[in-house]
């Protein structure tokens, strides 16, 4: 007994770092099941985590109030923070998969930061007004991301006015939640209001800017290979014999596609799957770019454009070929339409061989 009560007055003098160990746990767990975008058992699973976390957030607030039946208030107040923060885990870490699969690290990392944020919110906040508006603008966050997720796989659609009201969606669930809130604490969440419309209005408006400045990962799309070869030819049965160039035995991380030695009538061939929800029709670009040595840019060559279809876990196969070339550092930039970066593979062209190549094909 004596034991047990040891481990709950350190369980309570550790409180903020047990709240974070919570949270991590939800992202371990999400790490080992978490699949596909469009799968119905991960859709439930993020659902769970959506309703946990409401659900423990109302239970937790109507527990500190004692509008719960007085036998179980000490247990949903000490232990309801807990569940919360498994929720928030398992939601954020979804969307981190997710979102991290959909595009390069450089358009993720809005996504990461606020992520970051929020483990050191959890780690620095004690007091009960902060923890409140802090709860409320990680529900609104996760909430948010999951809508703009979860929506485009529904209806099969993706874009500006999916994301907008896929923004509206979030905002009219979260409007419900709160007023649920002020039903079981009236004073206090009156006493807070304005800072938590401040809040959730400075979140809304930040995402529609991160959205609109192509900030935020094509979500529901995701890059499963990208690469640059000699040659792409598409076979009877529907799969590529791609031809590239091996690299040195030494470079093992790495074995092939960033590299092109031109041979003498033959082009550099950027191939790319991509992932889309079994619903989704989309169109994509090829975006051939040029590293500029003299203005450090990054600098626009020719596109080309072409459909994919969801559904294939393998991803939407395509290519696209540059005729006219020269030697220096290149990238292909798979992206959409409106400009939003999927992923992309850099690589170096050489001068004309002049030994044979050494040159290898496999089959995707």
């Amino acid at each position: 007994m004596e034991n047990v009560k040891t481990i709950i007055a350190w369980a309570k003098s550790n409180q903020h770092h047990l709240l974070s160990a919570s949270f991590f746990v939800g992202f371990v767990i999400d790490n080992l099941t978490l699949s596909r975008v469009d799968s119905q058992i991960d859709n439930i699973i993020l659902a769970t985590y959506m309703m946990l976390m409401m659900t423990s957030t109302l239970v937790l607030y109507a527990a500190l109030a004692t509008k719960l039946p007085e036998r179980i208030v000490p247990f949903c107040r000490d232990y309801m923070p807990y569940m919360m923060q498994f929720a928030f885990g398992g939601v954020l870490s979804g969307m981190l998969i997710f979102y991290s699969r959909s595009g390069s690290w450089e358009s993720s990392w809005p996504f990461l930061a606020i992520i970051v944020g929020v483990i050191a919110g959890n780690e620095l906040l004690s007091r009960r007004a902060e923890r409140l508006v802090f709860n409320l603008s990680v529900l609104f966050v996760a909430l948010f991301s999951y809508t703009a997720l979860i929506i485009p796989v529904l209806i099969g659609r993706m874009g500006e006015v999916v994301f907008v009201i896929s923004s509206i969606v979030a905002l009219g669930i979260f409007v419900v939640f709160v007023q649920a809130l002020i039903a079981i604490v009236p004073n206090f969440i009156r006493l807070h209001i304005r800072n938590i419309v401040f809040a959730i209005g400075g979140i809304f408006f930040t995402m529609q800017f991160l959205y609109f400045a192509n900030l935020i990962p094509p979500i529901p799309l995701s890059l499963k290979d990208v690469g640059i070869y000699h040659k792409v030819e598409r076979m009877k049965d529907g799969k590529y014999l791609l031809t590239y160039e091996r690299q040195p035995w030494w470079q093992f991380w790495n074995r092939q596609k960033n590299t092109f030695t031109p041979i003498e009538g033959e082009f550099p061939y950027c191939y790319s799957s991509v992932f889309a929800p079994t619903k989704l029709s989309t169109a994509i670009v090829h975006e051939w770019q040029k590293y500029n040595e003299v203005a450090k840019e990054w600098q626009s060559q020719s596109e080309v454009s072409f459909s994919i279809a969801g559904g294939r876990a393998e991803g939407y196969r395509g290519y696209s070929y540059k005729k006219t070339y020269e030697s220096g550092k290149w990238r292909c930039v798979v992206r959409t339409e409106r400009g939003q970066t999927i992923g992309y593979a850099s690589f170096i062209i050489y001068e004309t061989a002049l030994v044979p190549l050494d040159l290898e094909t496999i089959i995707k």
